[in-house]
């Protein structure tokens, strides 16, 4: 009887044992730059203990006019999902992970800017939100998708900062 009890006590345990969800990464600094219309993402950020840098692979941004001219309200929201994250390097807690393959989606939300009357090129700036994950994988599984079966790494992302357009005048 003394056993049943001790195999039923062990079965409950393993049944009733909880879940473990760890806190997403607070990003602390960095950047994110898209050069032109159909430009990729180039990135790096960074927070405690933990650092990426990477180069999307799909052009990342569009605009929401094009000319742009005084007057348009542009929105500011980006979301950049698997192999626009691309590849590049993570180091978390010491460890360097290089040549990776990101997989995941990372999404800002800001408020949207108006292009004012300008002569000469602007920057126009709004305060946004940071939320995302990523996966990664190792570059030699021969393809850019990165899912749960490869990964080598996860996380969760959150963060805030400052988003800047910068439009050039053409008379």
């Amino acid at each position: 009887m003394s056993k049943i009890l001790v195999v039923l006590s062990a079965l409950l345990l393993l049944a009733f044992t909880p879940s473990v969800k760890a806190d997403p990464l607070v990003v602390t600094s960095g950047s994110l730059t898209v050069l032109g219309q159909f430009g990729n993402a180039n990135y790096s950020f960074a927070g405690q203990n933990f650092s990426v840098i990477g180069t999307g692979h799909d052009f990342s941004a569009t605009p929401t006019c094009s000319p742009c001219k005084s007057g348009d309200q542009i929105n500011m929201n980006s979301m950049f999902v698997d192999t626009s994250i691309g590849q590049g390097n993570l180091t978390f807690n010491g460890t360097a992970f290089n040549n990776m393959i990101f997989g995941g989606i990372f999404e800002f939300i800001a408020s949207p800017v108006m292009v004012p009357l300008a002569t000469t090129n602007i920057s126009l700036t709004s305060a946004f939100t940071f939320s995302g994950s990523m996966l990664v994988c190792p570059l030699e599984v021969g393809s850019l998708n990165c899912g749960p079966s490869t990964q080598v790494f996860s996380a969760q992302f959150i963060g805030q900062g400052l988003a800047t357009l910068q439009l050039r005048f053409f008379a």
